[in-house]
């Protein structure tokens, strides 16, 4: 005959058989059990301004899944004495009744769909393997020009000639944009900040791609890794690399081991190896 009650919520489609059954076996021990699990990111309390009013102590808090459940005799139990009560689950009405519940560590992954994001992470957890990878290029180049700067990946380099430009030149910085522009399919940094803006002129190349970066956002992707390749005859950037990976790594959300950046020389070729500019090569994987 019929002894345990378990209820599941159908918004949870991801609970596994090793949940169902640690709940299971905690009712048959304890007479009632509901998966949840314990709250890991601060809380706040808000007032009528929707300002924060106080910060909750997290310990002891726990965030309630299903399944939930009970032996059938308790739970008859609960709901002739309130049934009729306002309750959000069946766990409620059993402390309502002054029966015990036990708490079942659940899982992270059963999660409850109820919002449109809620529907990609369930996509994702349904095809682990299925990942939206787009691949993108970008490249760019600037003449040296004198009374200018030479920035290079958001770092100030010391060299007697700057890069010509409408902005502050950053040719890194910029084949970075295009390549990321390039797996978006959106064009490039031409295109998104033309040099006849007088927004533009002398900004910050880091700016521009904070900007970019706001594009992949919007598109649910974030950047895997990044490959760059400089290329200059000089001067020498060996020095200014791992400052470089560090500031466009933050910038991209991602550890620096993710971006590489190298550079070259053309062995006096062409007009990078005849010191008249430098050009830049960047790849990235956006996922």
């Amino acid at each position: 005959s019929l002894s345990v009650v378990l209820v599941h919520d159908g918004a949870r489609p991801f609970v596994s058989q090793e949940l169902i059954s640690r709940c299971y076996q905690t009712i048959q021990e304890h007479g009632a059990a509901i998966a949840a699990v314990p709250v890991k990111d601060t809380i706040k309390r808000q007032d009528a301004a929707a300002q924060i009013q106080a910060t909750v102590d997290r310990n002891g808090l726990w965030l309630a899944q299903t399944p939930q459940g009970a032996r059938l005799d308790l739970l008859r139990t609960a709901y002739e004495k309130n049934g009729r009560e306002d309750a959000t689950d069946e766990a409620s009405l059993l402390e309502r009744t002054g029966i015990p519940v036990q708490l079942v560590p659940g899982e992270e992954r059963n999660l409850k769909i109820t919002r449109p994001d809620d529907l990609e992470v369930a996509r994702v957890l349904l095809n682990p393997g299925e990942r939206n990878m787009r691949i993108g290029h970008g490249f760019d180049a600037h003449r040296f020009a004198e009374n200018r700067k030479l920035i290079l990946g958001g770092v100030e380099l010391d060299h007697h000639l700057g890069l010509a430009g409408h902005s502050d030149a950053d040719v890194l910085t910029h084949a970075l944009c295009d390549a990321l522009l390039g797996a978006l399919g959106k064009g490039d940094i031409g295109s998104h900040f033309p040099d006849s803006d007088k927004r533009y002129k002398g900004i910050d190349s880091l700016i521009l791609l904070d900007r970019v970066m706001e594009l992949v956002n919007e598109q649910n992707l974030v950047v895997v890794n990044a490959d760059i390749t400089v290329i200059c005859q000089a001067p020498r950037l060996a020095g200014a690399i791992p400052e470089m990976r560090s500031r466009l790594a933050a910038r991209c959300a991602i550890d620096k081991t993710s971006l590489n950046i190298k550079a070259t020389t053309t062995e006096k070729m062409g007009y990078t190896g005849r010191q008249e500019g430098i050009s830049c090569h960047a790849v990235v994987l956006l996922g």
